[in-house]
This record gives C-alpha cells, structure tokens and sequence, in this order.
C-alpha cells in the first residue's frame, strides 16, 4: 500500500504537502538553540497552516509545548472531517463529532472515529491511543479507531466508560498494532480488525468484516435506562424509601398502641380463655375494623430463599425436626404468592422495569403511596368486608381493583393461606400453632384511617 492510499480514501481537503506540519514541529522541538519563545512562533506557525487547510471546517483545536518540549493539545471536529498534526511524528483524520487530547505520544480519543499515521521512530516510547473501551498501541503504522457513539464517556472516568459497555473498532492499513483492555492484548496486522468491548480485544476479520462488526454490535447494544434518566430514577427511589421508612415508623407507633390496649383487653375480656394472637381475626373483628377504618395484617414477606423454622418456633408448635422442611416449603410458597401481588401491583403504578429493580420492600411503599386521601380509606373498608364476608372477592383479573386494594387483599390472606397450606403436611392444630406464633416472623402491619386510636380484635 502506498503512502497516500489512505488518505486518497478518506478525500482530506487540499493542504500543504503531507508531514509537512509534522516537520515544522519536530525540527522546532529538536533544535537546542532556540529559545522557548521561538518554539512557541513554531508551533503557532503549524497550527495556523493546518487550520488554513481545514478553513471550512467547525474544529476546535490548541496546542503548545511544555517546558520539556513534549507538545499537548486537544482538537474537536464539530462539523466536517478534519486533518491535524498529533505530536510530532503523528497524523490524525478526525472525522464529525470526534476528540481527541494529546501529550507527546500519549492520545486520549473519548469520542468518534479517526484515522492515524504514525511515522516510525527507533526506540522511546511507544505512540499509544487510549479510548474509554481500551488502548491502541502503535509503533509505526496507519490504522484507524472509532468509538461508539452511544457511549461516551469523559475520560476521567475512562474505567467506568468501559464497564459500563463502551466499544471501540480499531482497523490497521499498515504495520501492526496491539490493542488491550485489563490484562489482554491482541496483535492486529495490516488488513485485520478488532473489537474492543466488554469481553476484552477481540478480532473481527477483515476491514470491511470489522466494520460490518461494529456497526451490527453498536445498534443491538441496549441504552442503560439509569444512565438516561439517572437524575430522575434516584429521585423516585429516594421517594419510596422514604415512604418505607415512614411507614415502618407508624407500623412500629401503632404496633406498641396495639400492644399496650391488648394488655388491657386481656384482663377484661380474656376470663381464662387462651390469648388469641391479634392477627388471628374473625369476620366479626374485620367488620368491626371495617367500620373503624383499622386494617392489620400479618404476612410472609420478602425475596429471601433461606427461610428455615427456628427451634422455638418448632417448640412453641410441638413438632419434631423432621417436620421443619414442610414448615419452609408452605411459608416460601406463601411468600412467594404475596411477591407475586406486590410486583404486579408495582408494576401497574411505575412499570416494569423499576418495579423489578425496586424489589418487594420497596415496591410495598410504592403501592401503598399509589392511593391518597378518600381513595384510601375506602380501600382499607372495602377489604376489610371482604374479609368480614360482606362484599364478595373480586376476580383475579376485575379491572376495577386498584393496586392497593389488590395488595392489601394478598397481605390480609397471606397467613390463613399458608396455614391451609401447611395443614396438609402437618395437621390443622399443628398449623394453627405456626401460623400464629410469634416466632414465625414476617412482617406485621397495622394502620388506620379515621378515628384517634387502634379498635383492636380481643384476644
């Protein structure tokens, strides 16, 4: 291949004779005699010469030497492709939209697609490029890097860019180059391509192969939704934890009203008979809630597949070692079946996506905060005649549910489901035992929405 062959290819516009600037540059560095001040007329000289040849374009460009004599710049192609001296034995096509920052031989490439010649030099450093995906090392050769548009990242951040799937192309003309990323590296000789992404440098064929490569690779790789809406999502996020968090606070408030007034009922109400667990409600205590306005609720809960009975809790329930798999296995189904509702219901109020990324705990402030004011109450009423036996229990599927009323209905059955369940296995009394026992755990709500206190069941 010719040295113009490139080049010729890529049609730069008509300018002063190839290496010319490069010459300029490298004789301005080279010469000890000349003070800093006639470097810098030097310098400014080639630049200005370069700029002529790209009148027409929009670019963006500067640069000057250090008082080591190594040449810096940095050069933006906004509008048109562009031709520029890099350092001083470097030259870079820039085509629309790309950048590029340079000390001596270091090239930091954070967006688009360029083409380079670098004049071979013996010994010193190497010419290295380095993109947000990986770097390009060179000794003397024309190649060519494109960096995915969709991925753009500022370089102080050139780690983060690549984890967070930034590719590159990188295609050599002549000589050869090595291209790495962590601790792999891949040599590409003329006529050859490689990638550079996720899974490290890798080759992709010919040119033309390469290109096709990259372009198929670019428009199938998926937009991060928190990188395009970041601000956004953590705002929402911060709004339900602090839902959450709110809520946990009135549930503990009225947990401790629900204790204290329970320990009262007792000595009235009580005359010998065993204490009733104060989730363990008839009709009659939901359609006295319901005409209150209190809902309470006692519910497996959570995403954690390690659920396994503790010691008391088998104690408290007579059963013996062997029984505790039966014990899982219905609470995990239980818990389950609630997740299932809470994401459903979350997923009608936020979508989808968010809903599985808030997870069960989150999605539960969500779905509560989905209903305001009369809305509410009126939800909290209607589920509490449900279960009193007064309204009958909607369809799966009836479009007039809201997501609140439809979690509320799934927490509120949870725990008499799971000790149907678990009567199978290990008998109605035995079940019974477990499923009111406060050391099978959970989670426990309990809130009203008129009135100034708690009208608790009797235990």
């Amino acid at each position: 291949m010719s040295d113009r062959g490139p080049f010729e290819a890529w049609q730069v516009d008509e300018g002063p004779s190839r290496g010319f600037a490069e010459r300029v540059v490298a004789e301005a560095m080279a010469s000890p005699r000349r003070t800093a001040s006639r470097q810098k007329r030097w310098i400014g000289a080639a630049m200005a010469v370069t700029l002529a040849a790209a009148a027409a374009t929009a670019l963006f460009v500067h640069g000057s030497p250090t008082t080591a004599g190594v040449v810096k710049g940095e050069a933006t192609a906004s509008a048109q492709r562009v031709e520029i001296p890099v350092g001083a034995r470097a030259t870079a096509v820039l085509e629309s939209g790309a950048h590029l920052s340079w000390s001596g031989d270091e090239v930091v490439q954070s967006a688009g697609d360029v083409f380079y010649r670098v004049e071979r030099r013996g010994g010193g450093a190497p010419f290295v490029v380095h993109t947000p995906a990986g770097d390009v090392t060179v000794l003397g050769t024309c190649f060519r890097v494109k960096v995915s548009e969709m991925n753009r990242r500022d370089m102080k951040v050139a780690t983060v860019g690549a984890a967070m799937g930034a590719m590159a192309f990188v295609g050599v003309y002549e000589g050869h180059v090595a291209v790495s990323h962590a601790q792999q590296t891949l040599d590409v000789r003329a006529g050859e391509s490689a990638q550079i992404d996720a899974r490290g440098p890798h080759a992709t064929g010919d040119l033309a192969a390469g290109e096709k490569a990259m372009a198929q690779a670019s428009a199938e790789q998926p937009r991060d939704p928190l990188l395009a809406a970041n601000a956004n999502l953590a705002g929402q996020v911060q709004q339900y934890r602090s839902a959450l968090a709110d809520n946990e606070q009135a549930r503990k408030a009225l947990e401790a009203q629900l204790k204290a007034a329970q320990t009262k009922l007792d000595a009235q109400n009580r005359d010998g008979a065993p204490a009733r667990d104060p989730y363990d409600l008839t009709p009659e205590d939901w359609k006295r809630m319901a005409d209150e306005g209190t809902f309470v609720a006692h519910y497996p809960c959570g995403q954690d597949d390690n659920f396994k009975p503790s010691d008391d809790l088998m104690n408290a329930a007579g059963l013996s070692p062997d029984e505790a798999p039966a014990v899982t296995a219905a609470y995990q189904r239980a818990q389950q079946q609630v997740n299932d509702v809470v994401n459903a219901a979350c997923t009608a109020v936020v979508g989808a996506d968010m809903a599985s990324r808030l997870g069960p705990g989150t999605c539960e402030a969500v779905v509560r905060g989905s209903q305001k004011g009369a809305a509410s109450s009126a939800d909290i009423e209607r589920v509490a005649r449900i279960r009193a036996g007064e309204l009958p229990m909607p369809a799966p599927n009836d479009p007039s549910v809201d997501p609140l009323e439809r979690m509320l209905l799934a927490q509120s059955g949870a725990m008499p489901a799971f000790e149907k369940d678990l009567a199978q296995a290990i008998g109605p009394e035995a079940a019974h035992s477990v499923a009111t026992s406060d050391a099978l755990g959970g989670c426990q709500t309990a809130f009203r929405t008129k009135g100034r206190g708690p009208v608790l069941p009797p235990r």
